[in-house]
């Protein structure tokens, strides 16, 4: 399998989101003003696209929402999703980054757990399904 990690383009939302584990977290306004948007294929086919948005704060601390559409397969390219995840995201200094997790699937929250997010008392709803909030600093 040949794994390439490059710059979103808007076919790839297209094509995640038709093969997506969850759909209501992300849509197009919010990979609009994403100011980094980024692909994992395999084999030519997307396999996650993950984004962030910039909250300014005024402090020295980036606050930073982090989004991901997955795609049903994500199981089978773990490791190089971890990979994928860590390199461009979560290797950063001086950065609190926030994330919506849909507890119903385990492994979204452990995936969330292993990159340091502790989990929050905060939910959100959001087209019948509830998310809670994970906050990380670096």
């Amino acid at each position: 399998m040949k794994y390439v990690f490059r710059n979103a383009r808007p076919e790839d939302f297209e094509k995640l989101l038709a093969a997506s584990t969850e759909n209501g977290k992300v849509d197009e306004e919010v990979i609009r003003t994403s100011v980094e948007t980024k692909v994992m294929e395999c084999d030519g086919e997307p396999i996650m696209m993950i984004g962030r948005i910039e909250y300014p704060t005024g402090d020295l601390i980036m606050t930073t929402g982090v989004w991901a559409i997955v795609s049903k397969d994500i199981g089978r390219h773990t490791r190089k999703a971890v990979q994928f995840c860590k390199d461009l995201i979560f290797d950063r200094i001086g950065f609190k980054f926030l994330v919506l997790i849909d507890e119903t699937n385990p492994k979204f929250a452990r995936f969330a757990e292993f990159f340091g997010f502790q989990r929050t008392n905060f939910v959100e709803e959001k087209l019948g399904t509830v998310y809670h909030l994970y906050i990380k600093e670096t």
